[in-house]
């Protein structure tokens, strides 16, 4: 077989071994979207970069310009990322930083001790911070050091030098709109690939079907488009962007077979799990 005739062989039977491609659903004219939250990454929520103020005496206030946390582009990270130090005469304990964290655990989704925003401002600042993960709109950045301020004092505390960092993450709107090129549904397979191209609508299949029985599907999960479904709990579940669960567990449990192809997308009205109609 020539070299050429070969070649296109193994390119239709490539694709003939791809799942198909289901297209992008049709936008609801109808339904609401949920609402977008990008005033919770702005004051009072977060930092005021030009002017940042921690709103409780006592304490300074700065933006995390350089942390270790990806964002789109230096103005989110300087929203999403902020380090306040209080500015006392001793320095506080391990122990006693441990018991403070314990007792603040709420003001984030998860937390724990380091060195306040980045290697280098944990070099200048020589101090123990406290570190706060927050979805957008959870608490004000000025609350979680408020509530730190308030257990200082109820312990004794209140002449410790101590950091805190936040890092405000979660999505604020859908991951993509109906206008844009490739906003469809999320492969199960592809769904931490973040490199993976957009699937383009020519040659898709229009039909749906839900994988879970309809009594199964929460009301919860209303949608207008695919681009506002999401997968959370580490590829377990499709969920609307705002209804993510604060915390997800992953359980690695092997599988010996590849499982069908499914997408996370809006199926009749909802975030759900489908496969296209054959």
């Amino acid at each position: 077989m020539p070299l050429r005739a070969g070649l296109a062989a193994l390119v239709v039977a490539a694709a003939s071994c791809r799942a198909p491609r289901p297209c992008p659903a049709v936008p609801s004219t109808t339904a609401q979207p949920a609402p977008r939250r990008d005033h919770c990454l702005a004051p009072p929520w977060v930092l005021d970069p030009a002017r940042p103020d921690a709103g409780v005496p006592g304490w300074s206030a700065a933006a995390c310009t350089d942390g270790a946390e990806r964002y789109r582009d230096a103005a989110d990270r300087a929203r999403r990322s902020a380090y306040f130090i209080h500015d006392g005469t001793r320095e506080i304990t391990g122990s006693e930083a441990k018991e403070v964290l314990e007792a603040v655990r709420g003001a984030g989704n998860t937390s724990g001790l380091g060195g306040c925003c980045s290697p280098r401002v944990a070099k200048d600042a020589q101090v123990i911070c406290l570190r706060f993960w927050s979805d957008a709109c959870y608490l004000p950045m000025s609350r979680v050091v408020q509530a730190v301020d308030d257990q200082l004092r109820q312990r004794g505390l209140a002449d410790v030098r101590l950091g805190i960092d936040v890092n405000i993450t979660g999505v604020v709107g859908p991951r993509c709109e109906p206008t844009d090129p490739g906003c469809g549904p999320i492969s199960s397979r592809d769904w931490d690939r973040f490199e993976t191209a957009p699937p383009s609508p020519a040659g898709c299949v229009a039909g749906r079907v839900r994988v879970a029985a309809p009594a199964e599907v929460t009301p919860g999960r209303a949608c207008v488009h695919d681009g506002e479904c999401s997968v959370a709990g580490c590829g377990a579940t499709c969920v609307r962007w705002d209804q993510y669960p604060h915390e997800m567990w992953c359980d690695d449990v092997g599988r010996l077979e590849e499982p069908p192809v499914t997408y996370c997308g809006c199926v009749s009205g909802r975030c759900d799990w489908f496969r296209v109609a054959k």
